[in-house]
């Protein structure tokens, strides 16, 4: 039929052949310009279909070429441009799950049921005392102390279990924390509730109040049987066996009840827990009162002798609680006491021999983050293995993160390292002692040189010093490093530059070697009061003593309310960011890193 409609494209014309335009024979095929009374068709003649394929050639190939310019700058047009400024299906994957992960929080509810799900063998069965030490408010303070508690109350006793009254997690930050510990130890029992019971019922008492109460729904059911609840304070420590000693004299069956207010410990029988209202009440501040809200209850008298302060735990005889002890080595000189703590040999050999087995192959890097046991430190390396190994995959990658210590002061902190290396095997001891500004760096790096040389360690093509209180984005900078030859003699980092070249030294935020400068600071001996002083500036002495050939400057930053001059948007070309103390922030930088690389900005034109 003729094309009467002017918004049709000329090109279907040009393309359909004769046939298809169906013109009658009746018609002529060529008419006046002013003839617009009868249905128009146009001749296509042989020149037209030439500048038509023509024209539509040249479009396509515009386009193409707009496309591919467009793909190069966003992509980038080398392999470090592509990998900064685009982002591969795979990763782009890989960062929106880690947004997931961030933001399913398990809550107080989920928590708990993961220590549910661990026990469940044990549902069911029969034992004499659950042991509840109450943290709830204190938990992030008090890691270690909980830790060294596990370590001596393991497989002390079959007839007690112990477990850890927390709090809800306040934010998704703590809730990866609760949650994490949750996963190693299956010990933490979160109060957390429903919505009303949050709101309501909880006005009525304090958390860990309510334990008894609440953890008498699940006895039998998704935990054993046990025939006394015991509630105590957390400066406490329990002598499992005088505990289970005391309680002989007691019938199950009774609605017993004993309460020591100068240790906050209460004793209640499984069946006078059952018999309490549900919740205690506004007036209970503490368990004091409620033997008096069930009938026939029957109050036991607690005697003196089963009570010591912590300065006395050598005395400690038939006590069943030491109290007052309110700090990591008050709690260590009581478990040692009470013959809970087995000494173990303690030296860099007996804590690097964890580490796993180096493979014949090279790895990309090392990054030692340099940290020390406390509590602060141990809730930064709990986020750094989720954020680096969970998030970042930095298994994957070809690089192994490990946590840099010397040696500690106290025997408490010498145990619980060695007990964090049998679990995570990612602590790396040097053999000095604990310090941040009086060589540790420098004896890092030359005893990481010679352990790749002896085979304790991979043989790292890079290796880097990382502050516990900078996170690091090691998609990025595995793509910058890769770009440069591990034999020449390069340094990496940033500080500010001044004069000649050979005065700069880099920050200690992050800083990082070939293997051949690695090699070359290991090869120098220097005079241990050369050692001293900012341990960045002392490391960019060395650098300069060992002939360095090149510095390369990273695109790293300070949170905004430290140093404005270092404070910019976060984005795939900055490496790291500095002074993240506070978990949150650390949390906060895991976020925005994963929300970056989760757009993939390559698209479609067709």
């Amino acid at each position: 039929m003729p094309v009467q409609d002017k918004d049709s494209p000329e090109i279907t014309i040009a393309l359909l052949p004769r046939a298809a335009i169906n013109v009658p024979a009746t018609q002529t095929q060529t008419q006046s310009d002013d003839s617009v009374s009868t249905p128009t068709t146009w001749k296509i003649t042989t020149a037209q279909l030439r500048l038509g394929a023509m024209f539509l050639i040249a479009s396509m190939l515009a386009g193409s070429f707009i496309w591919l310019s467009w793909s190069v700058t966003s992509n980038g047009n080398s392999s470090h441009t592509h990998h900064l400024q685009g982002t591969s299906d795979l990763e782009s994957v890989n960062a929106k799950e880690g947004l997931k992960m961030l933001f399913t929080p398990s809550t107080g509810l989920g928590i708990t049921d993961m220590l549910f799900v661990a026990r469940n063998k044990t549902a069911g069965t029969h034992k004499r005392v659950l042991l509840a030490f109450d943290f709830v408010d204190e938990e992030l303070k008090t890691t270690a102390q909980r830790q060294l508690m596990r370590v001596a109350y393991k497989k002390r006793t079959s007839d007690v279990d112990v477990v850890f009254v927390v709090r809800d997690p306040r934010n998704n930050a703590e809730d990866r924390l609760f949650t994490s510990e949750q996963e190693i130890n299956h010990d933490l029992f979160s109060l957390g509730q429903t919505t009303y019971e949050r709101l309501y019922e909880h006005a009525h008492g304090k958390p860990g109040v309510l334990f008894p109460q609440t953890v008498v729904k699940h006895l039998g059911k998704e935990m054993p049987h046990y025939d006394f609840i015991v509630l105590t304070g957390r400066n406490n420590i329990v002598d499992l066996r005088q505990l289970v000693s005391l309680l002989g004299s007691w019938d199950s069956k009774d609605l017993g009840f004993a309460y020591n207010a100068a240790t906050t410990t209460a004793i209640l029988s499984t069946t006078l827990s059952k018999a309490l209202a549900y919740p205690v009440g506004n007036e209970d501040k503490d368990l004091s009162n409620l033997a008096k809200k069930v009938n026939g209850s029957k109050v036991h008298d607690l005697p003196d002798t089963t009570f010591v302060t912590c300065s006395k735990a050598s005395e400690a005889g038939n006590a069943a609680v030491i109290h007052s002890c309110d700090s990591l080595d008050l709690k260590y000189m009581a478990l040692k006491a009470l013959q809970y703590i087995d000494v173990s040999d303690f030296s860099a050999k007996a804590v690097n021999k964890f580490l796993p087995s180096p493979s014949l192959d090279p790895k990309t890097a090392l990054f030692g983050v340099f940290s020390y046991s406390a509590d602060i430190p141990a809730i930064r390396r709990s986020l750094y293995r989720f954020g680096y190994n969970v998030l970042q995959k930095s298994p994957q990658r070809n690089i192994d993160i490990r946590f840099v210590m010397g040696v500690p002061k106290t025997e408490a902190q010498k145990l619980l390292i060695l007990e964090e290396q049998e679990r995570h095997k990612d602590i790396l001891l040097i053999d000095t002692p604990e310090n941040m500004n009086d060589g540790k760096s420098f004896y890092y790096v030359q005893q990481v040189w010679w352990h790749m040389t002896n085979g304790t360690l991979p043989k790292y093509d890079f290796v880097f010093k990382v502050d516990d209180d900078a996170y690091l984005n090691l998609r990025g900078i595995v793509a910058n490093i890769t770009q440069y030859d591990p034999k020449e003699s390069l340094y990496f980092g940033r500080g500010l530059a001044w004069g000649a070249e050979s005065n700069w030294y880099f920050f200690g935020m992050v800083y990082g070697f070939t293997s051949e400068l690695t090699k070359r600071i290991a090869g120098l001996n220097p005079e241990v009061g050369h050692l001293g002083g900012n341990e960045d500036q002392m490391m960019g002495n060395m650098v300069n003593k060992a002939n360095v050939t090149h510095k390369i400057i990273w695109n790293l930053l300070d949170l905004p309310d430290i140093s404005g001059a270092f404070s910019v948007p976060r984005t795939k070309e900055v490496f790291g960011v500095h002074h993240v103390k506070d978990y949150n922030y650390i949390w906060n930088e895991m976020v925005s890193f994963e929300a970056i690389y989760s757009q993939n900005r390559r698209r479609s034109w067709f």
